[in-house]
């Protein structure tokens, strides 16, 4: 969201009257945010224009991304700044006496303006004309002063680059704010460093989510002084106000109503938003407190990292909250609280999936008096070119709001438009067509030549009956193209029949392999191992164990025998065999960590870090390689303080194995054989490939989110299911997904979850307390399911699972109905 500047400029211009507080005690879900009262009774469409394209100007226009609107020029009309990141444009729309009389000018283009991001607009030069400032992945500030007179011509506009920010890396957010009260504008940007976050690094330790790219480089959230003198290159003073890992927002705010600026800022490295409050002129960084954060994650632990970030008073109680993502495809919103030490509490809004989120704008679309939600959602894929195929699985291209009901908890989510390709960056609420309601401006991009700037013209009972309207004959199809490209979500979920009523491995089946059993793996004996114990090998775990379980069997339900001395052994690997340490400097940032989050050691199950350093192996994953003659056990373990891998062990009996050494990726994995590759999935959603299944795994793409748990594999053709769980869901429970494996690996994407098996039964854990599973070990009988597993014989698909948390393992068959 933009600097209050430049949308008072813009509602100046449109002729819209400002924001207001209604003078009545405040509703639950009632918004204080009023738009022109236009009623909702009726239908609401949308037409949509074109500003800015190639169709318009002849010129290759790519990746509309930042933008900002003001009368730029004193005519009274808005006018648009836009940035073009891939085909590296800054271009300004001069707006005329109607909607759709535009005349665009280009300010700057190619190298200066390389992956040009975002932009904000204000008088830097306290001479009373609107300027403009831009931020560049490539690694810039710019500033393009406003010359007055002749203002649409781009050679009078005078150009800044200071110094000082070349070669920094990526800024990906740039607002402007008198945040020290002395009447003249400051720049406030976030460098979150390399265009990619995390490209070229080392693999991250995959602990706990909670420690996520944890030993991530830390980049400023920073504000600049523009000098503006005779020297274009004269470096700008700079103030870092706190170092995040991959800082990707920075918005200036007053979030408590004193009358300064504060600053709201995120990183992709950290889980929470840190609110940098204005005390004077001197910023005080504090991580919000959402619900304690350790509840948070017992409800389901919401990836809040600040990519993009709006602020409107909610619930009409006088104070702003704070509109954000959770996780890619989730919206929310966080409840600020009466006290600054109290928890935000986070309310859900709706979702997307399976497309993501770019754009968040709270407006009164309907003109109820209730504050909505306009989004818009980024396409993943090809840019250049439309794939048709699996749309029902990849994030595409959408224009959606939610439409608040009056209800805190009643949001209706209202589609306008879902196309193959297309980001939706920035969006901007303005009465365009001056007829009473809203309309809404936004880029465009990830869609090739169909890039550019729009605006939705919002229609109301005219008879036309279309949600959507195109202003183009040929543009990327939308979505769903057919009904027969969107599979019956009925027909894709297995049915499952218990083959006991029990589980089939439990504490009272032998003493020695303890009460926590969880990660099962099971195989049929291949022939040539010589006097084996059973016809079927069942390999489990304890969560923190020091060797791999093994049960035996004639018959997938028993009895079960436990083969006492195991398998795979600690001892036989090269991995730490007591308790390992933290460094004094690794110890203490842990500790500031804790504190940030709201974590004490009474918050959590277990002790933090005897989490983090007690030695182990566990998650068995077990395939019979035939052709080898040989049975592989993937597995993994504490290599160091806070640090867990995955490795591989093989054995020719499936008793007696020998571990390798080398690092595979993170934790939980899961592997399947596909076309010359053998493919592994491990925790939370990374997948990863190698040639021979044992060595040299080179990483793919991530999905699924961080709140995935354990996942089982069925491949099916190109179509792989991935039976998973979710941390947080209450109870935690068995879902699936399917990922189409034609397209090029970096373009899998999983499908929207449904549920397969809850707890029903009470060894299951159904009579257990109904509250929020979390990370690590299951204490006791609580109410989930966990750790899913596949296998199949003679054309049957069968289900193993960790019943009650971590108390046993059943087994189940899978039917499907067609």
């Amino acid at each position: 969201m933009k600097s209050f500047l430049a949308c008072l400029a813009l509602l100046s211009a449109s002729g819209a009257s400002l924001a207001k507080t209604e003078d009545v005690a405040p509703e639950a879900g009632r918004a204080v945010v009023k738009a022109a009262a236009a009623g909702h009774s009726q239908p609401i469409g949308w037409r949509e224009h074109w500003i800015d394209d190639q169709a318009s100007s002849g010129i290759a226009l790519r990746g509309g991304d930042g933008l900002v609107m003001a009368d730029l020029d004193g005519d009274g009309h808005p006018d648009i700044v836009s940035v073009h990141e891939d085909s590296h444009h800054v271009r300004i729309a001069f707006g005329g006496a109607s909607p759709d009389l535009w005349r665009s000018i280009t300010l700057a283009e190619g190298e200066s303006v390389a992956a040009v991001e975002d932009a904000d607009i204000g008088d830097l030069d306290g001479d009373g004309d609107l300027d403009l400032v831009i931020a560049m992945e490539s690694g810039a500030l710019m500033a393009f002063l406003n010359p007055g007179d002749k203002v649409r011509t781009p050679g009078n506009w005078r150009a800044y680059r200071p110094q000082n920010t070349l070669g920094r890396g990526s800024f990906i957010r740039v607002a402007l704010a008198d945040v020290d009260g002395d009447g003249r504008l400051e720049v406030i940007a976030a460098n979150k460093g390399e265009a990619q976050a995390g490209a070229g690094k080392k693999s991250k330790p995959g602990v706990m989510d909670l420690l996520y790219l944890w030993f991530a480089e830390r980049r400023p959230v920073s504000i600049f002084t523009p000098i503006l003198d005779r020297k274009d290159d004269t470096p700008w003073p700079e103030q870092a106000l706190a170092n995040l890992r991959f800082p990707i927002n920075a918005e200036p705010v007053d979030l408590d109503g004193d009358g300064d600026v504060d600053i709201v800022a995120g990183g992709r490295g950290h889980q929470g938003l840190m609110w940098l409050e204005n005390r004077d002129g001197a910023f005080h960084p504090r991580w919000l407190n959402l619900d304690g954060w350790a509840s948070v994650l017992r409800q389901g632990m919401p990836f809040v990292t600040g990519q993009t970030l709006a602020f409107a008073d909610m619930n009409g109680d006088g104070r702003l909250d704070i509109l954000t993502q959770l996780n890619l495809d989730r919206l929310g919103w966080l409840e600020q609280p009466a006290a600054r030490d109290q928890a935000w509490t986070i309310h859900a809004i709706g979702a997307l999936t399976p497309d993501h989120i770019a754009a968040i704008q709270p407006v009164d679309v309907d003109g109820d008096g209730n504050l909505d939600v306009f989004v818009g959602g980024y396409s993943k894929g090809a840019r250049d070119t439309d794939d048709v195929d699996e749309t029902d699985q990849r994030p595409l291209g959408r224009l959606a709001w939610f439409r608040n009901t009056g209800n805190a908890e009643g949001w209706e989510r209202r589609d306008i438009s879902r196309r193959v390709r297309g980001m939706y960056d920035e969006l901007i609420p303005v009465d365009l067509d001056r007829d009473g309601d809203l309309d809404i401006v936004g880029t465009r991009g990830n869609s090739g030549e169909f890039d550019g700037v729009f605006w939705l013209e919002q229609r109301r009972g005219d008879g036309e009956g279309a949600v959507f309207a195109s202003s183009r004959k040929i543009d990327s199809p939308q979505a769903p193209l057919s009904a027969t490209r969107w599979p019956d979500a009925s027909r894709s979920v297995p049915q499952v029949e218990r083959l006991l009523n029990e589980p089939i491995i439990s504490p009272a089946l032998d003493a020695s392999i303890g009460a926590n059993i969880q990660g099962p793996s099971l195989i049929r004996v291949p022939d040539w191992v010589q006097n084996p114990l059973g016809k079927y090998y069942l390999y489990f775990a304890d969560h923190k164990g020091h060797y791999i379980r093994l049960a035996y069997a004639d018959a997938l339900t028993g009895p079960w025998r436990i083969y006492r001395p195991g398998t795979l052994q600690l001892r036989d690997t090269d991995l730490p065999q007591q308790p390992v340490s933290f460094t004094p400097s690794q110890l203490a940032e842990l500790q500031a960590q804790m504190k940030a989050l709201g974590i004490t050691r009474d918050s959590l199950p277990h002790d933090p870090l005897i989490e983090l350093t007690t030695p182990h192996i566990a998650s068995p994953d077990v395939h019979v390689d035939a052709t080898n003659q040989r049975i592989v056990m993937y597995f993994h373990g504490l290599k160091s303080a806070g640090y867990q891998v995955s490795r591989v062990a093989t054995s020719q009996d499936g008793l007696r194995f020998t571990a390798g050494r080398e690092d595979l990726g993170k934790t939980y994995m899961r592997a399947f054989e596909h076309k010359d590759y053998t493919y592994a999935l491990a925790m939370p959603g990374q997948f990863y490939r190698s040639r021979d299944g044992l060595t040299a795994f080179e990483k793919g793409p991530l999905l699924f989110g961080p709140t995935m748990r354990h996942a089982a594999l069925l491949k099916r053709g190109d179509e792989l299911l991935v039976f998973w769980t979710r941390v947080g869901e209450a109870p935690e429970r068995i879902l699936l997904s399917r990922i189409d494996l034609s397209v090029p690996w970096m373009d899998w994407t999983e499908s929207e979850a449904v549920e397969v098996l809850r707890p029903e039964k009470p060894w299951e854990g159904a009579d257990a307390p109904l509250v929020p599973s979390q990370r690590s070990v299951a204490y006791g009988q609580v109410n989930q399911l966990r750790d899913p597993a596949i296998f199949e014989e003679d054309g049957k698909v069968y289900l193993l699972y960790a019943v009650a948390g971590e108390s046993g393992i059943a087994i189940a068959q899978l039917f499907w109905p067609w």
